[in-house]
């Protein structure tokens, strides 16, 4: 059964990977951006003295405009797989520990919305609580190599681009573990066939109800245990306030 940690992240993390950077990539708003999450006087020595060997000569508040925001993402994201493996900061950022994340963002682009990275925040929590299972001896779970790849193939069959996306992930991936893959996938497939989805975010991909329905009391109790594990450990609250799927 799929079981998901707490993970404690800075909400500036989490907030910058649930950002949308469509059309935001204007000096001003970019130095908005970083004015917001990253220059209190916790995060600002820290990104000061990790990112300096990537952009040298460069001031702190131009780190995100010199890299780009995708660029950044890769090396701030880095810094906390560092910290959570070893339990202490590196001496610098490190893009190619969030290399196989990249990898599959780019094998999924075509159902992702450019300019966000829900899909990337996703799996970096999936990286990060294997990290965390590891350490109290669970490591046989590797929820990031577990995650059924036949979803993605599935979603990418399509032409929607789909916004939140992890959390579609996360629901597919359960409802497959509970029911099987045949079940959950065919019922996608046809889904997607016959057009009820929406048309441009991905509404109405998951027949939810139909599936949970189905659930065994236990199946539920863990499914709304990872939801709220998922939640707390990327500062989603918008999921306590709506339906977002």
């Amino acid at each position: 059964m799929i079981n998901f940690p707490n993970i404690s992240l800075p909400w500036e993390v989490t907030t910058f990977l649930q950002s949308d950077f469509r059309g935001n990539e204007r000096l001003d708003v970019l130095n908005r951006i970083y004015q917001l999450l990253f220059s209190s006087s916790q995060m600002a020595p820290l990104i000061e003295r990790l990112f300096s060997t990537a952009v040298p000569d460069r001031e702190v508040g131009q780190f995100l405009k010199f890299l780009g925001w995708r660029h950044f993402r890769d090396r701030l994201s880095s810094i906390y797989l560092y910290y959570y493996e070893h339990d202490h900061y590196p001496r610098g950022t490190d893009p190619l520990l969030v290399r196989e994340i990249v990898q599959l963002e780019r094998e999924a682009e075509k159902i992702l919305i450019d300019g966000q990275s829900r899909f990337f925040l996703f799996f970096y929590y999936l990286k990060l609580a294997d990290t965390n299972l590891e350490k109290i001896g669970q490591s046989e779970q590797n929820l990031f190599r577990t995650f059924p790849r036949e979803i993605l193939q599935v979603l990418c069959s399509n032409n929607l681009k789909i916004w939140y996306v992890d959390w579609l992930l996360l629901l597919l991936w359960h409802f497959c573990d509970y029911l099987g893959k045949d079940l959950v996938l065919k019922n996608l497939r046809e889904t997607i066939k016959s057009g009820r989805a929406g048309a441009m975010e991905g509404e109405g991909l998951v027949e939810y109800w139909f599936f949970f329905d189905r659930l065994s009391d236990l199946q539920k109790y863990q499914f709304i245990s990872n939801v709220l594990a998922y939640s707390y450990s990327t500062n989603s609250q918008r999921i306590f306030k709506e339906l977002i799927i």
